[in-house]
């Protein structure tokens, strides 16, 4: 984001797209490496790395560049101009994957009851055991009415209710960022 105005200069404001940032520069100091010893030392163990994959380290690693296009907006009344780069949207992007969870909360919570008690459950696999459901073809979002279904079944119970007594309201999402990228496709 770069900002111009007609008021006195002030300290320059740096944003966030160009500020050091310890989990980019892994991936900007080391990914060009990575590849080649990868094909070597690993190839024949893991396979391929899927294209899908590389596109997105490839959006990580272009996010916030004005070469990639950017948007201005200009206040009418004061003149100040506010240059806005476009990001990635990649899951593996920390910032975009932040914004992106921000606005579907944000939104999520114009949409439902707030004064509903509830509960927020995270259902994780751990990394061996989801190693094994993907080589078999499992996906996340097969899994996820599985493990929502799973809960309710379970809250049923502990209640001592039927499902035609009481409906428990279930809202299950996938999120992308973090131990879903391992999985083989990609998405």
């Amino acid at each position: 984001m770069y900002i111009c105005s007609k008021q006195p200069p002030k300290s320059d404001y740096i944003p966030a797209m160009e500020r050091w940032n310890f989990y980019k520069s892994i991936w900007q100091n080391h990914w060009d490496d990575f590849l080649p010893i990868y094909n070597k030392n690993f190839l024949s163990i893991y396979g391929q790395i899927h294209p899908g994959k590389i596109e997105e380290v490839q959006k990580l690693l272009n996010c916030g560049n004005f070469l990639n296009g950017f948007q201005r907006y200009t206040c009418m009344e004061c003149g100040t101009n506010l240059v806005v780069p476009f990001t990635c949207k990649s899951r593996l992007c920390l910032s975009c994957n932040r914004k992106k969870l921000f606005s579907w909360s944000s939104n999520l919570s114009f949409i439902l009851n707030t004064d509903f008690k509830h509960i927020h459950v995270t259902f994780t696999i751990p990394g061996t055991l989801s190693e094994i459901l993907f080589q078999k073809g499992y996906s996340t979002e097969d899994m996820i009415p599985l493990a929502a279904e799973v809960y309710r079944n379970q809250l049923l119970n502990a209640a001592n209710l039927s499902p035609s007594e009481w409906q428990p309201g279930i809202l299950a999402t996938v999120h992308k960022c973090g131990g879903s990228a391992s999985s083989p496709t990609g998405s």
